[in-house]
């Protein structure tokens, strides 16, 4: 279940690094992982490669950090099948 979570993060952080790169063509790829890792993790470093981008990019940086947020914790609860989910008889 940890791997799961932690494979479908990575997967999100490639995918947000992707989009930012399509929405800011000056940034380059490291400067891109920084931020969205930065972004996901909610640790409040820049490159300063967020004063550089447009909206489009501020919003994919927002909904990193709104997954960075949410995304891992959210992810996990779902994936963790509750105790009772195998009673057969009403509560």
């Amino acid at each position: 279940q940890a791997l799961s979570v932690a494979l479908i993060s990575l997967f999100a952080i490639a995918l947000l690094i992707f989009a930012l790169l399509i929405t800011t063509p000056g940034i380059s790829l490291a400067g891109a992982a920084f931020e969205i890792v930065s972004a996901y993790a909610t640790v409040g470093l820049s490159a300063g490669a967020t004063a550089a981008t447009d909206i489009s990019g501020q919003v994919v940086l927002m909904l990193a950090m709104y997954l960075g947020r949410l995304g891992p914790l959210v992810l996990g609860f779902a994936l963790v099948r509750p105790a009772w989910a195998g009673c057969d008889r009403a509560r």
